[in-house]
């Protein structure tokens, strides 16, 4: 990537991690709490998005693999799920946040799954949007 489409991106992904510290910091029992549990989840959001556009879409929808695209889509959002979920619980650990004051593990589980295909989804929109109004395969 050129230096003009990595300082985009990066403020790109700054003001999302703005927004979601925003909007979440409520739900976090102390904002060093929200502060990294907002860095892991959109940082590996961002991991999500550049490995379905990097890697997932380059071998599997450009040749109309749909099928195989779905599974290494939903692989990804696995694989990035149960690390984020127990690096979270380790700091909600490490703040001693009390078991009783958080949703669960398989409640985080479901949530942090949503939360990946929610930003995929964003970002192929982005990327398309992009495409049409600048003539360009990606932002």
């Amino acid at each position: 990537m050129t230096t003009p489409r990595v300082t985009r991106h990066a403020v790109c992904w700054a003001v999302v991690y703005l927004f979601w510290l925003t909007v979440t910091r409520r739900n976090q029992p102390t904002l060093p709490v929200a502060i990294v549990a907002t860095a892991l989840l959109t940082g590996t959001a961002a991991v999500a998005v550049y490995t379905d556009w990097y890697a997932l879409r380059p071998r599997f929808a450009t040749t109309r693999r749909w099928a195989a695209y779905v599974v290494g889509l939903f692989a990804l959002v696995a694989a990035l799920t149960f690390p984020t979920v127990t690096a979270i619980q380790l700091v909600y650990d490490g703040a001693g946040v009390p078991l009783e004051h958080r949703f669960g593990f398989w409640t985080n589980v479901g949530y942090e799954a949503a939360w990946y295909l929610f930003h995929l989804a964003i970002a192929a929109a982005v990327r398309a949007a992009w495409s049409l109004l600048f003539r360009t395969s990606a932002p």
